[in-house]
């Protein structure tokens, strides 16, 4: 019961974030981290490590300092719970950070290739074909981008491969 209201907090905090209200996303994600910490609830309190790393991404100013360390550790406390699917998740957001910093600032390319691997080592687990395809898809146009072209047609051919068994 408590562990789902942390739950429907940190989705309430989400939808925040991802609609530019960075004040509620913050206010509430807050809430979550206590009640979890509160709760010994490690899973609700890396969810709201990732809203609240979010915020700071939202802010130039605290962007670089403030963001990798909670989203590194919500991965690692996801790692503790070892639920797959969250690690891939936060792999894909750490890879994001620092792709979207790549192009704000050059040398971030190697971090960001580094965590979308692990995100799509990660999401193999899971055995979700249509997540793993996508992946794979989102892999192939990363290299593609950077001009590696042979990496780049080996993710594309396992996204085809896989799409044809689902």
């Amino acid at each position: 019961q408590d562990t789902l209201r942390i739950d429907l907090l940190n989705q309430v905090a989400a939808e925040h974030l991802v609609n530019k209200q960075d004040g509620m996303a913050w206010q509430i994600a807050q809430q979550a981290m206590a009640l979890a910490k509160q709760l010994n609830y490690p899973e609700g309190q890396a969810d709201a490590l990732i809203v609240i790393g979010g915020v700071f991404d939202d802010d130039p100013l605290k962007r670089e300092k403030e963001t990798p360390p909670k989203y590194l550790e919500a991965l690692e406390i996801y790692k503790k719970v070892n639920n797959s699917t969250k690690i891939a998740f936060a792999c894909k957001t750490i890879g994001d950070f620092y792709y979207n910093l790549f192009y704000v600032k050059e040398g971030h390319f190697a971090e960001a290739l580094t965590y979308y691997e692990q995100y799509v080592e990660n999401i193999e687990k899971t055995n979700n074909k249509l997540e793993i395809a996508k992946a794979y898809a989102f892999i192939g146009n990363m290299y593609e981008e950077f001009g590696e072209d042979s990496k780049s047609k080996e993710y594309f051919q396992k996204a085809v491969e896989l799409r044809k068994q689902i």
